[in-house]
């Protein structure tokens, strides 16, 4: 997944955050869909997640 953003109204500088398929952004539609997510849904999703988890289990380095 990569950052995108869109304007919010044309000729402002307010943005929409997403992320999007890396393949789609970087090779097109004939790879995949686009499957553009908000950004603050995912970082709030991963945050919950690693929040329940116990990080040290899965990666000790941290």
């Amino acid at each position: 997944m990569v950052g995108h953003q869109v304007e919010r109204t044309k000729g402002t500088k307010d943005y929409i955050r997403y992320y999007q398929c890396g393949n789609f952004r970087q090779k097109g539609s004939a790879v995949c869909n686009s499957n553009m997510i908000h950004a603050d849904y995912a970082e709030a999703c991963h945050g919950t997640l690693h929040n329940s988890i116990d990080v040290k289990q899965f990666c000790p380095l941290a």
